[in-house]
């Protein structure tokens, strides 16, 4: 058996779950030649080194034995892989986004199907109420199924601008909901060397905004 091989035999299933998704494949059997090809193409990484990367801590550093060059390499290698694997999340999103609007025109469409059969056999279901129980308020059928005659109740319907100025004109607060426009408030404040605000036009410290420092003062990004 090769290297390769014993340390597939070797990883556990969870790793080897990790791999499959990293090379994008989907049958178990296909993995050594997945990996194998994958570890030809990559600047002479071991399989192992592949295998078992987050468990032992593989890094640049260690690899290149102080050489800035072949550091840069493979700075540039894991750059595009990264950058790769990015291009692949907008892909899947794509294409799973494209699935849930076939999905979604599917249900419409059967949705659409299903109302018209129902409405059918409610229009029929209506029409036997008003023969053969017109003066009765509901019936149950043998399956069950109850049919009934309701009372129907009004309904309120608002105005609600000719609502909303009437309330205001009777200064009715209680009736009102507002929304704070945090961006146009902002402008009434200046902030304090502390990250505290205060009311531009008194002076006074507010306290229902401040600045909140982050968790971390630098983070790393990959641009």
């Amino acid at each position: 058996m090769s290297d390769l091989a014993e340390t597939l035999a070797d990883a556990t299933d969870e790793e080897r779950d990790e791999v499959m998704a990293l090379l994008g494949v989907d049958d178990p059997d296909d993995l050594q030649g997945a990996l194998e090809q994958f570890v030809a193409e990559e600047f002479g990484v071991e399989a192992e080194q592949v295998i078992e990367a987050e468990r032992t801590g593989w890094n640049i550093r260690d690899h290149v034995d102080g050489d800035p060059a072949e550091a840069m390499n493979l700075a540039d290698w894991a750059a595009r892989k990264h950058k790769a694997a990015l291009a692949k999340i907008q892909e899947v999103t794509a294409i799973a986004q494209r699935q849930v609007e076939q999905t979604i025109r599917w249900r419409e469409k059967m949705t659409q199907q299903q109302e018209r059969t129902a409405g059918f056999f409610a229009y029929l279901l209506a029409q036997y109420f008003t023969d053969f129980h017109a003066d009765e308020t509901s019936v149950q059928l043998p399956s069950g199924v109850r049919l009934r005659m309701r009372k129907n109740r009004a309904t309120i319907q608002w105005d609600e601008d000719a609502a909303l100025a009437f309330a205001e004109q009777k200064e009715l607060i209680e009736c009102i909901r507002r929304n704070l426009t945090k961006t146009r408030f902002k402008e009434t404040l200046d902030k304090c060397d502390d990250g505290s605000y205060v009311y531009r036009d008194t002076g006074e410290i507010v306290d229902f905004v401040r600045d909140v420092p982050p968790e971390e003062e630098r983070s790393f990004e990959i641009a």
